[in-house]
């Protein structure tokens, strides 16, 4: 030290000057110190880190992350769950399942599981160094299957539970509406009337088909009275009508009922005003018409004193009569499958409506569920780096060369203050 250097002061002029006589001490300690670092690289046995990402979607925050980020606050709230799974995984119960699975020891697992916030990316880097690449996966995985149980135990993932839960009850009402629409169409093809919304599924159809018949039936007869009683005021013969138990009495109404099924057949298949329902009509009519006159000239030809409008109206009082039968054993029963068909009909409706609805809840949660997901996600699955952390050459020589030059300056400048 010389004499106008005080204790304490350091003279960066005088260091400079050592350090430049006394550089070869400072470059050799340097390059020392690389070369151990070097060799000590090279004969260490490598170590890998097993990692894992997790990610943290934006605005996920366990049902009220869309609230919060319209409050400006979603940075806060995806801060608090980095957090949060960062204490999971620090968690002792997540270290007790690491070491019965692994069978390492609670201090390695401590020193050598490392959790790593990246805020500004969202991430978490879950990271296990061993020298087993194997033992390193295994804890990560490890780690990740208690954060799992972790999220269902909790309900972390609301979502997803509610969406199961939509999805349970919308197959349940699909199911049901399906056994409903089957239930109708096996009474559609049981049922002996077709009720139809033009009388609002009451039946009445039937019944004012019956009441028409009626009428039609009660004029005819008046009329074959009419016509009885003017015969005998003129003292003439009237006819009586057609003989019973004829073999073609059956075929004639055989006729007329195939004609009559074919109407309700077409009536429980088409709409109202359609081309089909309406040639069946015109079917029937022209069947019916057909019949009265092939029964009238019948009725000419087999009794003494019936003219042709006698005849005729013979005829149609024994048509009619057919169609009045069968008719008021519709009437009876139409009420009755009405009633029914309507009960059917008005349950399907309920159910299918409630079907649709939970068809939009589902579909609705099934979006939020893509949009809100879990609080994390796995982003990158277990892997395994393929560089040893302790095998960084360049790293490694060139902290021995900064260490060794640094030493070699405090050697240097401490020799040359002697």
């Amino acid at each position: 030290m010389s004499e106008h250097e005080q204790p304490g002061e350091l003279d960066l002029g005088r260091v400079v000057r050592r350090l430049r006589r006394r550089w070869p001490v400072v470059v050799g300690l340097a390059l020392g110190g690389a070369v151990i670092a070097g060799v000590i690289t090279m004969v260490l046995p490598p170590v890998y880190a097993a990692k894992a990402t997790l990610i943290f979607p934006a605005g996920s925050s366990g049902g009220g992350a869309l609230g919060l980020q319209g409050l400006g606050l979603q940075n806060v709230v995806g801060q608090q769950n980095m957090e949060l799974v960062e204490g999971i995984i620090s968690s002792r119960a997540v270290e007790d399942e690491i070491v019965n699975a692994t069978s390492l020891k609670r201090e390695d697992v401590r020193e050598n599981l490392q959790i790593l916030q990246i805020p500004g990316r969202r991430q978490v880097v879950i990271s296990y160094t061993s020298p087993s690449k194997e033992t390193g996966k295994s804890v990560v995985e490890e780690v990740l299957s208690h954060l799992s149980r972790v999220e269902q135990s909790i309900g972390v993932n609301t979502s997803e539970k509610r969406l199961n839960g939509y999805r349970d009850a919308y197959d349940e009402k699909a199911a049901t509406v399906l056994e409903l629409e089957e239930k109708i169409l096996r009474f559609q093809k049981t049922a002996k009337t077709v009720p139809t919304s033009e009388d609002e599924f009451t039946g009445m159809t039937y019944l004012k088909a019956r009441s028409d018949l009626q009428t039609e039936l009660a004029t005819v007869n008046k009329s074959i009275d009419a016509k009885v009683s003017a015969a005998k005021r003129l003292g003439q013969g009237a006819a009586s009508g057609l003989p019973t138990g004829l073999e073609r009495e059956s075929k004639w109404r055989d006729a007329l009922l195939e004609a009559s099924v074919a109407v309700d057949e077409a009536r429980a298949k088409y709409q109202t005003g359609t081309p089909q329902l309406k040639a069946a009509e015109e079917k029937l009519e022209s069947t019916r018409k057909n019949l009265i006159g092939e029964i009238g000239k019948y009725v000419t030809s087999v009794q003494d004193g019936a003219d042709a409008e006698m005849s005729s109206l013979f005829a149609q009082k024994l048509v009619v009569g057919w169609q009045l039968s069968r008719a008021e054993e519709l009437a009876r029963i139409a009420p009755l499958e009405a009633a029914e068909y309507r009960r059917l009909i008005d349950k399907l409706r309920v159910e299918a409506k409630s079907r649709d609805e939970m068809k939009v809840q589902t579909d609705t949660e099934t979006l939020r569920n893509k949009v809100e997901a879990k609080i994390w996600q796995v982003l990158d699955d277990p892997y395994i780096d393929d560089e040893p952390v302790n095998k960084k050459f360049g790293m490694n020589i060139a902290l021995g060369l900064i260490v060794g030059g640094l030493l070699g300056a405090i050697v240097s400048n401490g020799s040359g203050k002697k």
